[in-house]
């Protein structure tokens, strides 16, 4: 999520109980997509579910691959669809799922980014150069 004038990115801290990429930093909102749900419409649900965040305008499509990782030493395959949705909040965090956020500036982010041991979803890190300015 972007703030509003697209200065700021919204980068949160994810609990240490989510089975995947506990306690990692992101700066999506995300989740699987549902039956019947198009990638577009789980952006929007995933936002309002783990931010509390209600989407006021569609959101604009940035990126889409398939990724090839590994969490907890087993393969994982997934379809990643982006999407910028832009607020200034209020923001609401899920308790379950997310424990602390904060809104960086692109330059910051690049900056924490550039640290390999900085732990950041790596899902997220792969579209992160499409994400940024």
């Amino acid at each position: 999520m972007r703030s509003l004038d697209g200065e700021r990115v919204y980068v949160h801290r994810r609990t240490e109980t989510k089975l995947v990429f506990a306690g990692m930093h992101d700066c999506l909102a995300g989740g699987v997509v549902q039956p019947g749900e198009t990638p577009k419409a789980t952006a929007i649900r995933e936002l309002a579910e783990e931010l509390g965040v209600v989407a006021t305008a569609p959101p604009r499509p940035l990126a889409h691959l398939a990724w090839d990782g590994r969490w907890a030493d087993a393969p994982m395959r997934c379809h990643l669809y982006a999407y910028e949705l832009r607020s200034d909040g209020p923001i609401h965090h899920q308790a379950d799922e997310v424990a602390d956020g904060w809104w960086w500036t692109d330059a910051q982010l690049r900056m924490h980014l550039a640290d390999p041991e900085w732990p950041f979803v790596p899902d997220t890190r792969v579209l992160v150069d499409d994400l940024l300015s």
